[in-house]
């Protein structure tokens, strides 16, 4: 029911055959059904791609809202745009050949030709 609330193109789009749904349709249905079960660890893989700039930016409102602010919830986001970097800082990871070639803490910048990671905000009991 939060997911219905929050992303109300889900209900839109409840009726339809997947050939029938956009790229953007697709994407924001398997984000909602990663989300179906609560876990300890997210790992979003260009979860972005395909959703037009509104959508996108309510998708990651809720990752760092809902998820990453859990308690013991850790939140990995896996993407090539630079511009969700800089409106949720947190560590940065730059991979290159699928090793870990850098690490940039919040506010430092990465060159745009690589496959950033970023890992959203994490709580532990302990906070």
């Amino acid at each position: 029911r939060e997911l219905l609330e929050a992303f109300p193109e889900l209900k839109a789009i409840a009726r339809k055959y997947p050939d029938e749904l956009s790229g953007g349709q697709l994407q924001l249905l398997a984000f909602a059904t990663v989300l179906l079960e609560r876990h300890d660890l997210y790992v979003f893989d260009e979860v972005l791609n395909h959703l037009d700039r509104g959508l996108a930016t309510r998708v990651m409102g809720y990752i760092a809202s809902n998820l990453a602010g859990a308690s013991n919830t850790h939140c990995v986001i896996i993407t090539h745009d630079l511009d969700w970097r800089r409106e949720y800082p947190g560590p940065l990871y730059v991979f290159v050949e699928g090793q870990v070639a850098a690490r940039f803490a919040a506010g430092e910048c990465a060159h745009d030709d690589t496959v950033m990671a970023m890992i959203l905000k994490r709580k532990t009991h302990r906070e």
